[in-house]
């Protein structure tokens, strides 16, 4: 997951830039595929926690 700046960053390389997602992901150090699901959200969206099941759940 990454956070909103490096959003804004990827955002700007590739919608004012052009640059490639493999261009990004060398300037970023970031996956390509990454950079990839990123370029296609057209928002960012912080991540959410996901519940876990407690010990407790069942009593």
């Amino acid at each position: 997951m990454i956070d909103y700046e490096t959003f804004c960053r990827l955002r700007h390389l590739h919608d004012e830039q052009g640059l490639k997602a493999s261009q990004i992901a060398t300037s970023l150090d970031l996956d390509p595929k990454t950079v990839e699901k990123w370029i296609a959200e057209p928002d960012y969206r912080p991540p959410q926690p996901s519940r876990r099941p407690s010990a407790l759940d069942g009593f």
